[in-house]
């Protein structure tokens, strides 16, 4: 993430920080919902994978 030395001096850049904290709550759920998704998807790849290993035997 560029930023611009502008905004270190004119204290923009805390203003910017304490929003991107502010929404951290918020971000982590996102993050856990879509890690939880992207997991399940893999487990699904995985098992049929193994199901068609087990087929080919």
């Amino acid at each position: 993430m560029a930023i611009d030395i502008r905004h270190l001096l004119d204290g923009s850049l805390q203003a910017m920080v304490a929003d991107t904290l502010g929404q951290l709550p918020a971000l982590n759920t996102r993050l856990n919902e879509a890690v939880s998704r992207e997991r399940q998807t893999g487990m699904q790849m995985v098992k049929s994978v193994l199901e068609r290993i087990g087929e080919a035997k």
